[in-house]
């Protein structure tokens, strides 16, 4: 069943609890093919136990796998819950790569500066911005995710990435009113194309350098 970036939890036990190879994994997937494994479970409880995890992907399965054929203990289920958060800024990139394509994203609606994107690994596409300004409030890449910027992205909160924002060729423009942060840690090589400071309060550069391409602007 599909799920997008909640809090999946559900109680267990088992049948018996002799020591076996028998276990119980929690799988995702972004294509309902392809499948990580995020949890296994190897205490076994005549009691109910309860699990809980975050899954950061489209599908999610419980697989019973068990090596020996004599083995004919069994798993109970009960109680398996979800928070489905389905966020205009969650990106799903089952279409293509274009982040303007609104049917890759949540709810089929492109961001804004008043939405946290939030980009997961293992999406079929990794988001790309080619054309026009794409806008978000906070961005956060989940590990193992990449964004490639070749074009202009606002943003009117915070960055959470290390090293993921590929902007060598675009413009990263900062809209904040107050205090405003950026790491040249943020972004592939410490590269920025080109960045635009659009009448921020303050503007802290943390941590390390950033490399600037080709211009720095200031809007007042």
């Amino acid at each position: 069943f599909p799920v997008t970036i909640s809090t999946f939890s559900f109680w267990y036990r088992r049948s018996g609890t002799s020591a076996t190879t028998h276990r119980l994994v929690v799988e995702t997937s972004p294509d309902n093919v392809t499948w990580t494994t995020q949890l296994t479970v190897t205490t076994f409880t005549t009691t109910y136990t309860q699990v809980s995890l975050s899954i950061n992907n489209v599908f999610v399965r419980i697989r019973d796998n068990r090596t020996l054929a004599t083995d004919t203990k069994l798993w109970y289920l009960d109680d398996i819950k979800w928070t489905y958060e389905n966020k205009v800024g969650v990106w799903k990139g089952g279409i293509s790569n274009d982040w303007n394509t609104e049917t890759n994203w949540c709810k089929s609606t492109l961001p804004t500066t008043s939405d946290n994107v939030i980009i997961p690994s293992g999406t079929p596409f990794s988001p790309v911005i080619n054309s026009g300004t794409a806008s978000v409030n906070d961005v956060t890449l989940n590990s193992g995710a990449t964004l490639t910027n070749n074009s202009t992205l606002r943003i009117a909160g915070t960055i959470n990435s290390t090293a993921q924002i590929n902007s060598l060729n675009g413009t990263i423009e900062l809209v904040r009113t107050t205090t405003q942060n950026i790491s040249g840690g943020n972004f592939l090589n410490k590269v920025i194309g080109n960045l635009k400071l659009n009448s921020p309060t303050t503007f802290n550069i943390q941590t390390d350098t950033i490399k600037i391409k080709n211009s720095l602007s200031i809007v007042t």
